[in-house]
């Protein structure tokens, strides 16, 4: 007698169900990770270009206008879900020996931190922090 085979089991059914289940659930997981970790990077990107932007700012102002203090910093180019922060201190270093010749020595810096975080965030753990120091004036020694 022969066996006339016109279709699949319904246990092959429900297996093919199943590993086809776990492969595009897989996918789904794999695709999500992928689109998560765009976004981090987007945000990173941005974030350190907003901090350049600004540390270039500060390298440019009048010393006498960079006080001591924090201040939020208008966020520009056209990124409203950012936020930028500025933190100015006064770093005294001690004076080194006057440099032969009659040279002035630095002794006050002024340590300038600019925070760039989302703008749900509380630069508590900001995206980026980059650091710069500013003095007054740089005469180690006259020219000669």
């Amino acid at each position: 007698m022969r066996n006339n085979r016109l279709g699949y089991t319904m246990i092959e059914m429900i297996m093919t169900i199943a590993i086809g289940s776990v492969l595009v659930g897989g996918l789904v997981l794999f695709s999500q990770q992928i689109m998560l970790s765009a976004v981090k990077a987007r945000n990173l990107s941005i974030s350190l270009h907003l901090a350049i932007v600004e540390i270039e700012r500060a390298n440019v102002m009048d010393y006498s206008t960079l006080v001591a203090g924090t201040t939020d910093l208008p966020v520009t180019l056209n990124h409203p879900g950012f936020k930028a922060r500025r933190i100015v201190s006064i770093v005294n270093i001690p004076p080194p020996p006057p440099p032969t010749g009659g040279g002035t020595a630095v002794s006050e810096l002024r340590r300038i931190d600019i925070k760039v975080d989302l703008a749900t965030g509380n630069f508590s753990n900001p995206l980026v922090q980059l650091t710069t120091y500013r003095n007054s004036y740089l005469l180690f020694s006259p020219e000669i």
